[in-house]
C-alpha cells in the first residue's frame, strides 16, 4: 500500500506561482501531489524524488468542458484532482520540452479574468449581505458586533484579492505590449 502524506498550506489565487514552485519542491522531496483539499489540504503519495512541472490554470465548469481537460491530456499533463475551481496539472521534466500550459500572455490574462470575476462576484455577495445583516438590533446589539468583525476580514480579504489579480492583469497587459 502506498503511503499517503498530508500537508496543509494557504496560497492566495495570486500567489499561483509560487504555489507551482512549492508543489514542484515537494516532488523533488518525493511528495507527489495526488489530490487538492478546499482548505488548503494537499494529499501527496510518498516516493522517489522525481523533478515534475506542475502548472495552475482556473477553469470552473469541467463538467460541460471535455475538451478543455482532453488538450491538457494530449500534451502529456496530468490532470490532479482538486475541489475547486483551480485545476492542477503535472508533468515529468525533461530538459527538451515546452513547460508552459498557456502559450502566450492573452491566455493567461483570460485566466486571471475569470478569477478576478469570480472573486469580485464574491465579494459583491458578501458586501450586500454585510449590508443587510448590519442593520440596528436594539434587543441584541453585541450580534452586530460579532457579525461585523466576522465580515470585516472576509470583505478585505476578498477586495485586496480582487485587487491583487487586476494588478497581476495590468502588468501582463503591458509585458504584452512590449
Amino acid at each position: 500500500m502506498k503511503e499517503i502524506k498530508n500537508k496543509v498550506k494557504w496560497f492566495f489565487p495570486w500567489q499561483d506561482q509560487e504555489e507551482e514552485e512549492w508543489l514542484e519542491q515537494q516532488s523533488k522531496s518525493g511528495l507527489h501531489l495526488i489530490k487538492v483539499n478546499l482548505f488548503g489540504k494537499y494529499s501527496f503519495e510518498v516516493g522517489e524524488p522525481k523533478d515534475y512541472i506542475y502548472r495552475l490554470d482556473f477553469h470552473s465548469d469541467l463538467k460541460n468542458d471535455e475538451p478543455y481537460l482532453q488538450i491538457f491530456e494530449d500534451a502529456g499533463w496530468q490532470n490532479i484532482p482538486s475541489e475547486l475551481s483551480w485545476q492542477y496539472f503535472r508533468k515529468a521534466s525533461t530538459e527538451d520540452m515546452f513547460t508552459e500550459i498557456f502559450t502566450d500572455n492573452q491566455s493567461k490574462i483570460k485566466k486571471y479574468e475569470r478569477l478576478r470575476t469570480t472573486y469580485g462576484a464574491f465579494l459583491l455577495i458578501y458586501f450586500s449581505v454585510f449590508i443587510a445583516i448590519s442593520g440596528p438590533r436594539e434587543s441584541v446589539p453585541w450580534v452586530n458586533l460579532l457579525l461585523t468583525l466576522a465580515y470585516i476580514p472576509l470583505l478585505f480579504i476578498l477586495g485586496f484579492s480582487v485587487l491583487m489579480i487586476s494588478n497581476r492583469i495590468k502588468a501582463l497587459k503591458l509585458s504584452f505590449k512590449e
